[in-house]
C-alpha cells in the first residue's frame, strides 16, 4: 500500500470540529495525535478511513499540532483553535 503523503485540515482555524482528510484512499491503521506546542499529547484517535472528525471544542484557544502516524511514517500540521 502506498503511504499517505498528505492530509488536509479544515476548517483551520477551528472552533468545534476539526476535519482531517487523507489524500490516499487506502489509508489504514492511522494514529492521530493532537499535541500542544510543547509536544504534550492531548488527544489520540485511531483511523482506518479517509476522513475523520475530531471534537476540539474543549481545547483552549491557541495553536496545536496534528501528528499523523502510519507505521514508520509521520506527518504533522499546525491548526489554530479559536
Amino acid at each position: 500500500a502506498e503511504i499517505v503523503s498528505e492530509f488536509r485540515l479544515s476548517p483551520n482555524p477551528a472552533q468545534d470540529v476539526l476535519n482531517i482528510a487523507f489524500a490516499n484512499l487506502n489509508a489504514e491503521n492511522i494514529l492521530m495525535e493532537v499535541q500542544d506546542m510543547t509536544g504534550k499529547v492531548l488527544r489520540t484517535l485511531q483511523s482506518n478511513g479517509t476522513q475523520e472528525s475530531m471534537d476540539v471544542s474543549s481545547l483552549p484557544r491557541g495553536q496545536y499540532l496534528i501528528v499523523v502516524k502510519m507505521g514508520e511514517e509521520q506527518y504533522s500540521k499546525l491548526f489554530v483553535k479559536q
